[in-house]
């Protein structure tokens, strides 16, 4: 959890100082989150239960292919973004610039201007939802706490 929350200010900064280090720190913890996930998730495969693993096999698959694409396309986009932005010598917003920046939002509905981020929202928005949602409909297991049980 500090890992995330500490992602989220990376993320929030960079959103307000449209300085891409702060996302390069993010996507870099999301993907050091994502190899513990994994790194728990295959600790754990012995002690899981047999109705389980069913569950568990495509999670760690899922999980693997989630932190390839990061560390492979996703931070080194960001690091391009930062080098190209240092490059050009292009000023990062402090607070007060970006909060006015905020107010002349430009909406478009050209591919060009989304070319690059389809991908990630893609997967972000569509499929990491839908498995969100198909979580609630996973089985109990014996040994499961009464806590986590859906109510009847």
């Amino acid at each position: 959890m500090p890992i995330i929350l500490i992602a989220d200010t990376c993320s929030w900064t960079a959103v307000l100082t449209t300085n891409y280090q702060s996302n390069v720190g993010e996507e870099s913890l999301r993907a050091a989150t994502g190899t513990l996930f994994v790194v728990g998730l295959v600790a754990s495969w012995r002690r899981t239960h047999a109705g389980a693993r069913p569950f568990v096999t495509p999670a760690i698959t899922l999980s693997v292919l989630y932190v390839l694409y990061m560390v492979t396309v996703d931070v080194p986009t960001y690091i391009t973004r930062w080098h190209a932005d240092t490059l050009a010598g292009k000023p990062h917003l402090d607070l007060a610039a970006r909060w006015l920046d905020a107010t002349r939002v430009v909406f478009t509905g050209r591919l060009e201007d989304w070319r690059d981020e389809m991908p990630w929202m893609s997967l972000y928005f569509s499929c990491a939802v839908w498995m969100s949602l198909a979580m609630v409909c996973l089985p109990r297991f014996p040994g499961q706490s009464p806590s986590s049980a859906t109510p009847d």
